[in-house]
């Protein structure tokens, strides 16, 4: 019965261990996912000024970027 217990709390720690390690890594790419979005909005910006005009509009895709990252920075 001893060994059984033993083996079961054992189960249990590596379980939990295990997520933990999901969420940290999960955190980290969150991080990453929003440093990624930061670039390339910067990215993007740098080569519309570079090379359109100023009365250019703004692209739709430039507005999901920055809420994707306001929003990815909410979990930070």
């Amino acid at each position: 019965m001893k060994n059984f217990l033993l083996i079961q709390l054992n189960n249990w720690h590596l379980f939990h261990m295990d997520r933990l390690k999901q969420i940290k890594i999960q955190h980290k790419l969150t991080h990453l996912h929003a440093i990624l979005d930061k670039v390339t909005l910067a990215l993007r910006t740098v080569k519309r000024n570079k090379f359109q005009t100023k009365n250019h509009k703004k692209d739709p895709i430039d507005n999901v970027l920055i809420n994707k990252y306001q929003r990815s920075l909410s979990f930070c």
